[in-house]
């Protein structure tokens, strides 16, 4: 079987963060970030996926320089390109450095005539309602009233409603999406509570500045054994996963949990893991032939890289759940960056799909 190292983290990352990515790119050119504590009053009931960021906390913990160059990346795919985020961000004043304190973002099952996810998001921190909206006028977004306050229309297909200097509320185009998001915020219908799972894995990190749950149900099966050389078609995947990010002790630290059916599944899933885990400590990397000269250079010293934190990374199955524990500087964080911003350059370059 040849198996290349780096496919250990692309199944995580795959299984996981994969999954994050695409809540991102669900908020159609805002560049900011969520809240401490976890507070999700006006996410709508049943999400399938959330993520939680504190950039108050990151800038704090200086771990906004770190995280900063992903989210840039994450966030130019919905924005147009990084010369607009970059606009967002100064003349709408949603920097990350100042400006937005953390962000709540949900998924929520596709609409059946619809393509893509539904999405409610909460951006906090201190805002010029003023300011966005002369920005809005100058990129020729429409602006209307609702209940006495200013609704941003996005081309990608949002609405962004400025609640007051204090809140914005973002949801998708579909009907009754915003709404539901400003109904749930003002408490006059019920809110999503978060899993205990979530801050218990948050319990593992220190002071963590991102929390994310996904459904299992979002990962692509078929894209994953595809895109994993040996990874068995029928294996059992997680039916939910929860991650935390943060940092204690000067260190940053991963926490990954994936909650199974059963015990028979989470150890056949950690089984297949540990011989992946073991083939690898024993066997050399091979370069991928289509790569030459800088690209396959770069591959080596990510593939490396990779290979040193694979040694790092602990992982433990008990009773239905298997956890993924991994400890690393900020500067080896910056360098796992690296590696989906490589994946997102590849979607930025792709040729727009032809309708």
């Amino acid at each position: 079987m040849k198996i290349h190292p780096k496919h250990l983290f692309e199944a995580l990352f795959r299984t996981s963060l994969a999954g994050i990515v695409p809540c991102f790119v669900c908020m159609a050119a805002l560049s900011p970030l969520a809240a401490a504590p976890l507070d999700t009053r006006g996410i709508p009931l049943n999400p399938r996926g959330l993520v939680h960021l504190d950039l108050e906390g990151a800038r704090e913990m200086q771990m906004l320089p770190t995280l900063e160059p992903l989210l840039d990346g994450v966030l130019a795919v919905p924005a147009g390109s990084h010369k607009d985020l970059v606009a967002w961000k100064m003349q709408a004043g949603l920097g990350f450095k100042h400006g937005v304190d953390d962000l709540t973002l949900a998924v929520f099952p596709a609409h059946p005539h619809r393509a893509g996810a539904r999405f409610a998001a909460i951006i906090r921190g201190r805002f010029s309602p003023e300011k966005i909206c002369l920005f809005a006028q100058s990129r020729k977004f429409p602006v209307h009233s609702r209940q006495g306050h200013a609704v941003l229309t996005l081309e990608q297909g949002a609405f962004v409603f400025i609640k007051d200097e204090r809140t914005l509320l973002l949801a998708d185009a579909a009907p009754f999406s915003l709404p539901c998001v400003i109904a749930a915020h003002d408490n006059c219908s019920a809110s999503f509570t978060p899993p205990a799972q979530l801050e218990e894995a948050g319990a593992h990190v220190g002071v963590p500045v991102l929390l994310a749950m996904l459904d299992g149900s979002l990962i692509p099966r078929r894209d994953l054994a595809k895109g994993t050389p040996g990874w068995p078609p029928n294996l059992p995947l997680p039916g939910r996963f929860f991650a935390a990010l943060g940092a204690r002790g000067g260190m940053a630290r991963l926490r990954i949990e994936g909650t199974f059916a059963s015990s028979k599944e989470a150890h056949e899933f950690h089984a297949y893991l540990q011989m992946l885990h073991s083939y690898w400590q024993k066997n050399s990397l091979e370069a991928n032939p289509a790569n030459s000269g800088e690209a396959a250079a770069r591959e080596a010293r990510m593939d490396a890289f990779l290979r040193r934190l694979l040694r790092k990374l602990n992982f433990v199955t008990i009773d239905k759940k298997i956890c993924f524990d991994l400890q690393l500087s900020f500067a080896d964080l910056a360098q796992l960056a690296e590696w989906p911003l490589q994946k997102i350059a590849v979607l930025q370059s792709a040729p727009a799909p032809v309708n």
